[in-house]
């Protein structure tokens, strides 16, 4: 016996249509990907010139030196450089250093002594694994014990604001490096 019920069409799966959502979610998985990928990228492409500028000092016997030295992968662009003791506020390491020698010891005990100095100005670059001389003191255990004080003291601060070649700022102050949002000009 037959039913007088008509028969129901079968479902059929359209073969286009699936290949082409298959193929939208393909390109879309694609591009995410290829998104992280680059971002990723630029980032180890940053990373590999970071600079990363200390300020250490060296006191043996008779001799001192105060060292600035890029221990990074890549340049430091200095940008701007702050110095103080006490108060006293100077836009330059030698004067400050010199104005210090030169009014707080006994003269007489540092005449004999070789000084010697580089200045750091915005506008200088730091290669990566280079350090400069800053300031140096030898042949006089008075001077350096005394600089090895003012260096040690929580009034000396040596501030320096420095970049990458990309433009990212740090900020090395009181033996700390902090990154900036903005960097000056």
């Amino acid at each position: 016996m037959q039913s007088d019920e008509p028969a129901s069409p079968k479902k059929s799966i359209n073969i286009e249509l699936l290949l082409g959502l298959s193929a939208t979610f393909l390109s879309v998985a694609a591009l995410i990907v290829s998104i992280f990928q680059t971002r990723i990228a630029r980032e180890q492409q940053q990373a590999s010139v970071w600079p990363y500028v200390q300020v250490t000092s060296n006191h043996l016997d008779n001799n001192f030196e105060l060292l600035l030295k890029n221990n990074g992968v890549g340049p430091a662009l200095i940008k701007k450089v702050e110095f103080s003791y006490r108060g006293k506020s100077e836009s330059s390491h030698t004067r400050l250093l010199n104005h210090i020698v030169n009014t707080e010891t006994l003269q007489d005990s540092v005449r004999k002594a070789g000084r010697f100095w580089n200045a750091v100005v915005p506008g200088d670059v730091v290669k990566a694994g280079d350090q400069i001389e800053l300031y140096k003191a030898v042949n006089s255990g008075y001077l350096a014990e005394f600089l090895g004080q003012v260096t040690g003291d929580s009034t000396f601060q040596f501030r320096i604001t420095y970049s990458d070649v990309y433009g990212k700022c740090w900020l090395l102050d009181r033996g700390k490096v902090i990154q900036l949002d903005d960097c000056p000009e």
